[in-house]
């Protein structure tokens, strides 16, 4: 819900930014892969810390 909530404000925001570009020309792959970049920072920052965290604290808890 978060993730989707931040993707709507992103679009809702950047809603003269989109129509320009569309109207200079630019696909529909252009604007999804210039709005998805973004999320995939924060999903990969996210991921970097969790795995490890997740994994630490699921080896301690499975070695007792």
């Amino acid at each position: 819900m978060g993730l989707f909530g931040l993707t709507i404000l992103t679009v809702t925001s950047r809603t003269k930014e989109i129509s320009i570009r569309k109207v200079m020309g630019a696909t529909v792959t252009q604007f999804s892969t210039q709005l998805s970049k973004d999320f995939l920072k924060l999903i990969s920052i996210s991921l970097i810390i969790a795995i490890p965290s997740a994994w630490l604290v699921s080896n301690k808890w499975l070695e007792n």
